[in-house]
């Protein structure tokens, strides 16, 4: 059986008040494509709103994002608001 969630639009906690995780330092991250502008990096720093950092792809279309962790995460601590 496949297990899967229903994500609700609801209320979210704002981005500097959830802990979040070292991407970084947890992880191997492979992304389909990235400008040299706005590499994947800029997901993972803290840079947010206005003003603040982003992704942008550098072809058209679908993109695909894996995260290899290290060592394996507990699903319950993974944030679902993205």
């Amino acid at each position: 059986m496949l297990r899967k969630y229903i994500l609700a639009k609801g209320p979210t906690v704002p981005a500097s008040r959830r802990e979040e995780k070292d991407i970084a330092a947890l992880a191997i991250v492979w992304v389909s494509s990235e400008t040299a502008e706005h590499p994947i990096d800029h997901v993972f720093d803290p840079q947010r709103g206005p003003g603040g950092s982003r992704w942008v792809a550098a072809e058209p279309g679908e993109q695909v994002l894996i995260l290899a962790f290290d060592i394996a995460q507990c699903p319950a601590e993974t944030d679902r608001s993205i």
